[in-house]
């Protein structure tokens, strides 16, 4: 089986329970044992789309939704 291509949704829950989703293309790899172990990468399409600070001493790394496809309270 080879590399496929779908359309997904990426769904992500704030503290207040509002939930913002994000329509995505995914890529699927094949089941192949020499990929099993690698990290899943959270894309651009999304992280572009945030506006985020990222703070290592404190061991913070915070987003604010700029747009999102899709948000319910």
């Amino acid at each position: 089986m080879g590399i496929s291509h779908r359309k997904a949704w990426a769904r992500f829950i704030e503290d207040n329970g509002t939930a913002r989703y994000y329509r995505v293309d995914v890529v699927i790899m094949p089941d192949t044992p020499k990929l099993y172990g690698l990290p899943s990468l959270l894309g651009q399409d999304i992280l572009s789309r945030w506006r985020t600070t990222h703070s290592p001493a404190e061991g913070q790394l915070h987003a604010a939704v700029l747009p999102a496809d899709l948000t319910r309270p």
